[in-house]
């Protein structure tokens, strides 16, 4: 499996997490607050856990993939 675009994800995910932190405690209009922390921090934290379970699922041999006696 490649992993390049589960580093993307995992990259993307964490980047808005970042964005998400630095809207919610720098930013005073409360209107936009409320849609970052709604839209941003929800992608972020989905971004990063498809990574991790991606790479799980890579790791794991197929079942197919086994050799049948």
């Amino acid at each position: 499996m490649n992993t390049r675009p589960q580093i993307a994800g995992l990259v993307a995910g964490i980047f808005m997490l970042i964005w998400a932190a630095i809207f919610l405690t720098w930013m005073p209009v409360d209107a936009l607050r409320l849609v970052t922390g709604i839209v941003l921090v929800p992608l972020g934290l989905w971004f990063a856990a498809r990574y991790i379970v991606l790479r799980r699922r890579s790791d794991r041999p197929s079942p197919a993939a086994r050799a049948k006696p």
